[in-house]
Order: structure tokens, then sequence, then C-alpha cells
């Protein structure tokens, strides 16, 4: 009984401060306010459905792990999430990334955990013997090869007097990074001292600057560039050629890739989940949904059947209506693959979508 009042009460907390929060503004126009609520309900109607089927597919994979005997140590998770912010350039700009991405640390651990838990059942079933290493390793030998890779530091000016004006004071290559501190305009590493981190050579941008740093030695420096309205000032600092892939350096690579290629889909597995899964929706406008999840109905007949005809139905009885149309497909997939942490001088790119077959 005391239980009982504790929680009504606490739920009449919650819809007070729910009510005392809605007409809080999350912005205001020209004087005009638009409240939290106005907000919550314009978020629910783009939204609201495809956010529901999301939130029960990630329980129903999370029942699911925990039903499977499967684990994911805390060492694993702080090994992935190492592992992401290892390409941010900085402790700042991992935190920026953090900041765009809308998440904390803590929600960041949760989205690592929950991607390792999904990636873990989706392999479990997948059998790896070396027979089928090795073959995946030879069809993707190129894919297991390092190429060549360079790392830089750059000097970004919107001018080319200027350029030139700081060309000319690096006849002393020490001055590289004091120089770059002090006027270059990338925001990404004028406080690395220009310093861009290790990346393929093939894949330098913006291109002339590309073409440019092919022909330099370590420790040289280019004259200004012109690119995309502004001036680059190059030096390479490491250049690092291309490795071809030797099948006992890579091994832990080709597992990795073959299991993620031969894994189940986690479109698959929603779709086994949902047959059994026992959900109610308790909101009326979603009501629908309910028909998402469950075992699926089969469509009513107009009768027994002989030599696989229908059979008309009997004096006076009217036939069952039949259901309408199929059944509705199962909710997307969740994203579960964690996002990469960004690169120096590149925005931060959206979680990309788990694999789904």
């Amino acid at each position: 009984m005391i239980r009982r009042s504790l929680s009504a009460a606490l739920a009449a907390i919650a819809v007070l401060m729910v009510v005392g929060c809605a007409n809080q503004p999350v912005a205001i126009v020209n004087g005009s306010r638009i409240t939290k609520k106005a907000f919550y309900d314009r978020l629910e109607q783009a939204g609201g459905e495809r956010v529901l089927a999301d939130l029960i597919a990630r329980q129903l994979l999370t029942d699911a792990f925990n039903k499977s005997g499967l684990k994911v140590t805390e060492q694993e998770i702080a090994a992935e999430i190492a592992n992401a912010k290892k390409q941010a350039p900085s402790e700042a700009d991992w935190q920026a990334y953090l900041k765009q991405q809308g998440m904390t640390e803590a929600d960041f651990h949760d989205f690592i955990a929950f991607n390792l838990k999904v990636k873990r059942m989706a392999e479990k079933d997948v059998k790896v013997t070396e027979e089928a290493l090795r073959k995946d390793f030879e069809a993707n030998r190129e894919q297991f090869s390092r190429p060549e890779t360079v790392r830089l530091s750059e000097i970004v000016v919107n001018d080319k007097a200027r350029a030139d004006q700081i060309r000319s004071q690096l006849k002393d290559a020490a001055q590289f990074p004091n120089l770059a501190r002090q006027y270059s305009i990338s925001t990404f590493t004028r406080e690395r001292g220009g310093m861009r981190p290790e990346e393929p050579l093939a894949q330098i941008q913006p291109g002339v600057v590309r073409q440019a740093v092919m022909g330099l030695q370590v420790g040289q420096i280019t004259q200004p560039i012109k690119a995309d309205n502004v001036w680059y000032i190059v030096k390479l600092e490491q250049r690092k050629a291309a490795e071809k892939a030797e099948y006992d350096k890579v091994k832990d690579k080709v597992r990795e890739h073959y299991l993620f290629t031969h894994a189940k889909g986690v479109q698959d597995m929603i779709e086994e989940l949902r047959k059994t899964a026992r959900v109610r929706i308790l909101l009326p406008k979603y009501q629908e949904m309910n028909r998402m999840f469950g075992p699926p109905q089969a469509l009513p007949t107009f009768g027994e059947t002989k030599g696989g005809q229908p059979v008309a139905p009997a004096a006076g009885q009217q036939p069952a209506a039949p259901a309408g149309g199929q059944q509705p497909a199962a909710p997307a997939a969740p994203a579960t693959q964690a996002p990469a942490a960004p690169a120096a001088g590149q925005q931060p790119a959206a979680p990309a979508p788990a694999k789904t077959q």
C-alpha cells in the first residue's frame, strides 16, 4: 500500500514537472516564444512512429543478447572507445565532436556497448575456418594492404601576399609550427602548429595540394598553392611507403572482415525477434504499430480447400472478411555502428547505420 502510494505520488510529481517545463521557450523569434511543448510535439509528429519502432527494436535486441549467454566486457568497450578517440587529433577535437553529435562520454559508452552486443549476436553462428580466411584474404588482398601515407603540416591564408610573406620566413623550417599558430586560418590545424593527421597520399585534398606533395622529400616545404579561394603552404613531415599485405601479419583483420561479411543482418535479427515478441503499444495514436510485432496473423480464407481450390462457405454462413493487406514491414534496424571521430580538417560524419541484409 505504501509502495503504491509512493508510486502515485512520484507519477504526479513527474506530470507536474512536465507541465511546468512545457511552456519554457527553446527559441524566441521576433519576440514570439517557441515552447518546449511545441518543439516536442513537432518532433513527435515528424518522427514519432519511427523513433518508437527504433526504441522497441533496440529493446528486443538488448533482451535477446541478455538471454543469449554472450558477453561484452568493459575492457572491450574501453578498447573500442580508445580506438575512436585516436582518430581525433586532440582531446578538444574529441569533445567538440561529441557535442556536435549531441552525446556525452556516457552516451558514447552506451552506444559502443550496444554496438558490440549486436555485433556479437550477428556473428555468433558464423563458422570460421583457416581455409575460409585464406580465401577471403586472396579475394580482398588489396583491401588489407597499406597504401602510401604521409603526414603534413599546413598553413592556410586568404591571400597570396600574406602567403608569400610567410613563405619567405620559412627558410628556417623549424619556424613552421609558430607561423602556423600565428597566421593560419585553419581552425582544425592551427592550434597544433599546422599538423594534419597521417593520411593516404591518394586521398589528400585539395587535389592540387596532393599533386605538389607527390614531388616533395621529407622536410621540404611547398611554395604557396592556390585552392578553393585560399592559399596553402605545406610541409612534408613524414612519408610511409605502401606495404603489400601478408596473410600472417593481417590475419586478425581478415577474420574481422570475414565475420562482418558473413554475419546475420541486423534487420534479419529484428525480423526474427518480432515474430515471438510480446509488445503492447499503449498510446492510442500508435495502436497500428501493434501489428508490427508479435506472431504474424494468417489471412482468413473463404472456407476449406480441396485440391488447392477454395470451397464456398456453407449456406447462410458469411465469409470472413480478409484482413487489411499484408503485415507491416519490420521496423528499420537501429543505427549500431559507432560514429568515427573526425579527422583534422573534416566535419564529423553522422553515425552510420549498421550493416543490414
